[in-house]
């Protein structure tokens, strides 16, 4: 792809997403562009004046009259996002009826197909990267599985999450329920709203169906 095009890209990533910043590693993963070339198309954008350094290895677009509607209604965003659920089938081994400490061999098998890896307490683990976001998945002897969705860098609005959740239903298609929204737990969220990050405090979870919901009619 030709050097103008992809700063056209890069230049117009921005512009929509603005006054968010990104650095380069992430725009490079969003936009399935080399780094180094991100690299050159940013110096090239600065220098143009047409973005500006946000703070250390992080850049933004200008704000004109054309993205003036941002400002004025920005978009509900989301930061830090941990989601629970049990697993479809009983993970642990039972021997005599009395489940060990041990995952059964169908669970192994599963886990191994889908490339988990173990870790410590009994625990596997998946790291994921979707659009720029860095997804770790942990998996619990005892039939509990934990998302972690980061997106500091690059924050979520409504049709992202509706992307990232199918994205891992289909995933996590044969080892957990996501589709059934009624069972998944959304134990802690981070909401950005005028482009001051928020805290839902006081809230233990709720279920992913509830927040969903709440979530669409923000936007």
């Amino acid at each position: 792809m030709h050097s103008s095009s992809q700063t056209k890209r890069i230049l117009d990533f921005l512009r929509k997403n603005a006054p968010h910043s990104y650095n380069a590693e992430t725009l490079s993963k969003i936009l399935k562009i080399p780094l180094n070339s991100v690299k050159v198309a940013l110096h090239r954008l600065v220098e143009k004046n047409g973005i500006f350094p946000d703070s250390p290895g992080y850049y933004a677009a200008y704000i004109d009259i054309s993205l003036l509607s941002q400002l004025k209604n920005p978009p509900t965003t989301l930061h830090g996002i941990m989601l629970e659920c049990k697993t479809i089938n009983e993970l642990q081994k039972c021997i005599d009826g009395i489940p060990s400490k041990e995952y059964s061999n169908e669970a192994l098998k599963l886990l191994g197909v889908l490339d988990f890896l173990p870790t410590s307490n009994y625990r596997y683990y998946k790291v994921l990267w979707f659009e720029g976001r860095r997804i770790t998945i942990t998996i619990h002897l005892q039939g509990k599985l934990d998302i972690y969705i980061n997106s500091t860098d690059n924050p979520i609005i409504y049709p992202d999450f509706l992307r990232i959740l199918s994205y891992l239903e289909g995933f996590l298609e044969k080892l957990a329920p996501l589709h059934d929204k009624r069972v998944v737990q959304l134990l802690e969220v981070g909401v950005a709203k005028d482009y001051k990050q928020l805290r839902l405090d006081g809230v233990k979870s709720v279920s992913l169906k509830s927040f969903t919901n709440a979530f669409m009619s923000k936007v």
